[in-house]
């Protein structure tokens, strides 16, 4: 999902061709996944098919033609109802709790609350997780401690950055409403 809320974000701004929007994405969200094009073209075809985008065809000055993808009403309107929507399915998936912090501007206190709660549930889970393993498998295998103080650092990282904005809570949502 963090994928087509990107994507629409970068619609909102101007319209684009999808290397450009590939570019983007990679820009931005390329230093832990890739966007193939077999995972961009469909999204922006499904964007098409519900009226969130259109798509007109430009000549370039080279004369070949480019698929230009503009966002409609419907499209800045998915984005909201996409950027609001987190479920506790998705807590667990660091990539939609960043696309989240991401656009904190974008979200009301209450979903801004939640989004921050339910990874913070999630973190500690996984701590409690990581102090299990490590009582496990600590003689067993001795590059373990290795890894489980790199998922302790990340979970250090992620609290740091809860705490921060957990401090930014309360400032102005640029969105007065979601529909």
């Amino acid at each position: 999902m963090y994928f087509e809320i990107n994507i629409l974000s970068y619609l909102m701004e101007s319209p684009h061709y999808g290397y450009e929007i590939k570019k983007k994405l990679t820009e931005s969200v390329g230093a832990c996944t890739t966007i193939s094009n077999n995972t961009l073209y469909p999204i922006l075809r499904k964007y098409e098919k519900m009226g969130a985008a259109t798509k007109s065809v430009e000549r370039t000055e080279g004369g070949q033609e480019r698929i230009i993808y503009t966002l409609t009403d419907i499209g800045r309107k998915a984005f909201v109802d996409l950027l609001w929507y987190f479920p506790d399915s998705l807590m667990n998936n660091r990539e939609e709790f960043c696309t989240r912090l991401s656009f904190f501007p974008y979200l009301n206190k209450e979903v801004r609350m939640r989004v921050l709660y339910l990874r913070e549930q999630f973190i500690q889970n996984a701590r409690n997780k990581v102090r299990q393993s490590h009582e496990l498998y600590d003689s067993l295998r001795p590059h373990t401690q290795k890894l489980l103080d790199f998922h302790t650092g990340i979970m250090q990282g992620e609290e740091e950055l809860i705490r921060y904005f957990r401090d930014k809570v309360d400032d102005p949502c640029i969105l007065t409403e979601r529909s």
